[in-house]
C-alpha cells in the first residue's frame, strides 16, 4: 500500500511485498515459470495467442506479432480448421490451419484480408435471342457478387443497366469485375436478377475469371433471394476485435463501434455501426454487456446477439482509458488502465481500485501508458515500462487482505488458455508458463511496516516459524540494517542489543513459506505469544 506513510501502514501490510503469495495464509512465493515454446519472429513480441486449442498441450502452436492484436476463434458450423479472425496486423484477416501453419514457424504464416468485397463494376446487360414464350416483356436488371472458397458471399455490385426480354429469351452479360487484388480468397461470382416482385434470385454461379455470361435460365427455375446485400467489409482500420455471445464479433474504428452478423464473421454491415463521441481505445465482453473504453467516458452496449446492440454513456464514473493493452476481464468485471489509477467496471458497480493503495505519483511513476495485463485467478498481472524501470504487479480485486503485490519478471505479451487454465507469458523469444507445476518457487520478499515502539527499546529475541528452512530474516532499527540471519529451524535466536531503537522493522526473503516471525524482549515474552 505505497500510498500510506510506512508507519502508518495497517499491522498486516507491508512495505515491500514482491513474489509473494497469500491466498493460503501464510508468506510464500510464487511458483516460477516453465519454458513451453521458442518463438521465431525478430523484434520485441507483443501480441500471443495459443492456435490449435484442440490439441491436448500448450506447446502448440504459438501465434506471435511485434503488433498489438487481437485475436478471436471463428463460430463456424462444422468448421474443422479452427477459422481464427484478428486485427491489430495491417488490415483485418483471417486464417485457418491450412493458411497458419504452412511454410514457416512464425506462426501465423499466411491469412487473408478479412471480407469480401463488392465489385467495382456493374454488369453490362445486352438483350438476346431465343424463343418467346409470353407477349408480355419482363423488365431486368443484374447484380453480381464475389463468393469465396470457404462460401462467404459479398456484397452486390451496382445494379446493371435495364434490359427489357420476353419470357424464354436470353440475355447477354458482359464486363463481369474480375476479383481485386489482394489477399482474398475469391473463387467464384453469383449472378441475381430481379423478378416481378423485385427481388434478387439466384442465376448462376460461376468461375472467378469468367468475364461474361448468357442468362438463359428460365424464371422457375431461378434459385434463392440475394441475402447478401449488406455483407460489408469491416473497415480497413478496425481494432480491438472481441467475440460475443450468439456468434457475434465486435470491433472498433476510430469512434465507431462495429459488429459482424451473428455466425458470419466476414459480414460487417454499416447499419450494425453505432458512433459515440469520444475515441474509442478498447472494450471487453462481460456476458451480454459490450463495455467499450474511451479517452473519455466508458460505454455499456446490451444485446441478445450483435444485431440488437444498444449502448449508453456510463456518465457516473468519469474514468478515460489510456491504454488499450491494459483492458482486462476478470471475476469482478472489467479492469483498465485511468489517468488516476487502476478502473474496475462490473457487478452494478464502478471504482477506482487503486485509490487506497497508490498516490498520484505512485501511479504516475509506473508510466500507466505502458501497462499490458492479463487476468488468471480472478486477479490482474500487470506489467509496465518505466524507462530506466521495467516490472510487474499483481492486483486482486477481490482480496482486501493482499490486493497488491510487485513480480520480479517482465513479460512483453501474455495470453490466458482456456483449455489447460494456464497463464502464458512472452518474455524475450520464449513463451513461459507462469506459477508451472514444478518449477523452482520464486525468492519472495517481504518487509513489514515501521513499527513505532511506545518507548525506546532493543529487542532480545526472535523466532521465524516456516513449513522448512532456511529463511532469511533481517530486522531494521531506526532505518539501519541491525541483524541479519539464515534461519536454519523454529527455534528462538538472539538478536544483539548494542542500542535502544524507537523504529523496527522486519524483513523476511527466501523461499521456504513463513507461517508467522515473532521479535520479543525475552525468551519468556516470546513464550506467552
Amino acid at each position: 500500500m505505497p500510498l500510506f506513510e510506512p508507519t502508518e501502514l495497517p499491522d498486516n501490510a507491508a512495505q515491500i511485498a514482491q513474489n509473494c503469495r497469500f491466498n493460503r495464509g501464510d508468506l510464500r512465493g510464487w511458483a516460477g515459470t516453465a519454458d513451453i515454446a521458442t518463438l521465431s519472429k525478430p523484434g520485441p513480441i507483443k501480441s500471443i495467442y495459443r492456435f490449435g486449442q484442440d490439441v491436448v498441450g500448450d506447446a502448440t502452436f504459438w501465434f506471435h506479432w511485434t503488433t498489438v492484436v487481437n485475436a478471436v476463434r471463428g463460430q463456424v458450423a462444422g468448421d474443422t480448421t479452427e477459422r481464427t479472425y484478428f486485427t491489430g496486423d495491417g488490415v483485418p484477416k483471417v486464417t485457418d490451419s491450412a493458411l497458419a501453419l504452412t511454410g514457416g514457424t512464425g506462426y501465423p504464416v499466411a491469412a487473408y484480408t478479412l471480407g469480401v468485397p463488392a465489385p467495382d463494376t456493374a454488369p453490362v446487360a445486352v438483350e438476346g435471342t431465343g424463343g418467346v414464350t409470353t407477349t408480355v416483356k419482363q423488365s431486368r436488371v443484374y447484380v453480381m457478387t464475389f463468393v469465396t472458397g470457404w462460401s462467404e458471399e459479398g456484397t452486390p455490385s451496382l445494379a446493371s443497366n435495364v434490359v427489357s426480354v420476353y419470357e424464354g429469351q436470353t440475355v447477354d452479360l458482359s464486363g463481369l469485375d474480375l476479383p481485386p487484388s489482394g489477399a482474398f480468397n475469391i473463387t467464384t461470382k453469383r449472378l441475381y436478377r430481379s423478378a416481378d416482385n423485385g427481388a434478387l434470385l439466384f442465376v448462376a454461379e460461376i468461375p472467378a475469371a469468367q468475364t461474361t455470361f448468357t442468362d438463359n435460365v428460365a424464371g422457375t427455375a431461378l434459385g434463392e433471394t440475394l441475402s447478401a446485400i449488406d455483407n460489408d467489409m469491416p473497415p480497413a482500420d478496425m481494432f480491438g476485435l472481441l467475440a460475443y455471445p450468439n456468434g457475434g464479433m465486435v470491433g472498433f474504428s476510430g469512434s465507431d463501434v462495429c459488429a459482424c452478423k451473428p455466425y458470419k464473421g466476414y459480414a460487417w454491415p454499416s447499419s450494425l455501426r453505432d458512433s459515440v463521441p469520444h475515441k474509442i481505445i478498447g472494450g471487453a465482453v462481460v456476458e451480454q454487456t459490450l463495455i467499450v473504453l474511451t479517452d473519455g467516458f466508458p460505454y455499456a452496449y446490451t444485446g441478445t446477439d450483435t444485431t440488437s446492440l444498444s449502448g449508453q454513456p456510463i456518465q457516473s464514473f468519469p474514468h478515460s482509458c489510456i491504454s488499450a493493452r491494459s483492458i482486462v476481464k476478470v471475476d469482478a468485471g472489467v479492469i483498465y488502465a485511468a489517468p488516476n489509477g487502476l478502473a474496475l467496471i462490473g457487478n452494478g458497480t464502478a471504482r477506482v481500485l487503486t485509490e487506497d493503495l497508490l498516490s498520484q505519483e505512485d501511479w504516475d511513476a509506473l508510466n500507466p501508458a505502458s501497462i499490458h495485463a492479463y487476468g488468471w485467478d480472478g486477479k490482474y498481472f500487470a506489467f509496465y515500462d518505466a524507462g530506466t524501470v521495467q516490472g510487474g504487479f499483481i492486483l486482486d480485486p477481490q482480496d482486501s487482505r493482499a490486493p497488491l503485490t510487485k513480480i520480479d519478471l517482465y513479460a512483453t505479451a501474455g495470453y490466458f488458455d482456456l483449455r489447460s487454465g494456464g497463464l502464458y507469458l512472452a518474455v524475450g523469444n520464449t513463451v513461459k508458463r507462469w506459477a508451472a507445476s514444478g518449477a523452482a518457487l520464486l525468492t519472495y520478499l517481504w518487509r513489514s511496516k515501521k513499527f513505532l515502539l511506545l518507548k525506546p527499546s532493543n529487542f532480545a529475541v526472535a523466532q521465524v516459524k516456516a513449513t522448512a528452512y532456511p529463511v532469511t530474516f533481517r530486522l531494521f532499527a531506526d532505518g539501519t540494517l541491525l541483524h541479519e540471519r539464515s534461519v536454519t529451524n523454529g527455534e528462538p535466536f538472539k538478536l544483539p542489543s548494542p542500542r535502544r531503537y524507537s523504529i523496527c522493522e522486519i524483513e523476511l526473503t527466501g523461499t521456504n513459506p513463513v507461517t508467522a516471525v515473532f521479535v520479543a524482549n525475552s525468551i519468556g515474552e516470546l513464550a506467552n505469544v
